[in-house]
Formats: structure tokens, sequence, C-alpha cells
């Protein structure tokens, strides 16, 4: 019978059973890197900037804004920056300058809270080294549930609404 196996018990009998609807559990084969991770980390960035003055006052300013969504297929990483920088030098007189620089940089962060490792707590990284191909990532057949435990499915991991979140906001200068 084509997409069916037969295996043999302990007291000889064969048994042939559809594959097709049992595979992914007594065989999973389960591409972790690929559930977790996708190919690129979409990002973008622009800047601006403004230069001009004359011989007696000079000027600059520049703004940008970066923002990168990240490698998990969650899409539950978001980063952005925001940064601004003034320049301005005035020449007082032939042996005096004067000049005012101001930078300044905001960053927004969300993420997993088990992205990076902290204490006990494995990353999201360091589970997708452990689990293993025969880890069923697949919901069992009428059960409606995964048969990895979610604390072990790096793909659950890093899900905000399973493992929870962290978020912080840097203002620097």
């Amino acid at each position: 019978m084509p997409g069916s196996f037969c295996r043999l018990p302990v007291g000889g009998i064969e048994i042939c059973t559809d594959r097709r609807k049992t595979e992914h559990i007594h065989y999973p084969n389960t591409d972790w890197w690929g559930a977790t991770l996708r190919d690129y980390a979409p990002q973008q960035q622009h800047n601006l900037n403004i230069r001009g003055g004359n011989e007696n006052v000079k000027c600059f300013v520049s703004g940008g804004y970066y923002h990168q969504d990240g490698m998990l297929k969650s899409d539950d990483i978001k980063n952005k920056r925001y940064n601004l920088r003034s320049n301005i030098d005035v020449k007082l007189s032939k042996k005096l300058d004067f000049g005012v620089d101001i930078s300044i940089i905001n960053q927004d962060y969300t993420g997993p809270r088990n992205q990076l490792e902290r204490g006990s707590a494995l990353g999201i990284m360091t589970m997708l080294y452990r689990a293993r191909p025969y880890w069923s990532n697949l919901p069992a057949p009428d059960a409606g549930y995964v048969l990895t435990p979610p604390e072990t499915s790096p793909a659950v991991l890093s899900e905000i609404d399973y493992a929870g979140y962290m978020k912080w906001t840097r203002l620097g200068g």
C-alpha cells in the first residue's frame, strides 16, 4: 500500500498503518532553524544632513532614523533608533573661536524575553542548538497540542505572547 509502513511487534504479527496520518508523530524531522529564523532581517536607515554658514559662523545639523525587525519568524523584534546632531562654530575674534556640539540618540527595543541568555534562562540561539530534529513541532492528530513541550521549542520561545517580552528605551548624547 503506497504511503504505508509495516512493523513487526514482539508477537511477530505484521501491522501496517497509513504513514501519512502518523509520520510526523513517529518520525518527525523538524528543521528548528527554519521554523524559528528567517533568512534575512529587514531594516531601513534614513539620514538627512544640512551644512551651511559663512566666514564667521558655520552650522551643521544631522538627523537619522533606523528600524530593524530582526531574524525571528515570529516578527516580534522591533528595534528603532532616532538620532540628532548639531554643531555650531562661531569665530568671535582672530584668536578666539566658540563651538557648541550637541548629539542625542533615542533607541526603542521590544523583543522576546528569552532572546538573550540571563542567569539560568537559556536564549533562543542556545535552544536552537539543543533542539533535536526528532522533536515534533506539529500538533498531534485530534489532540490540538504540540508534541514538544513549549519550554523546549525555540519557535515557541521566540513569540512574545508565550515567552513574555522585554522592552527598553535608551536616551543618550
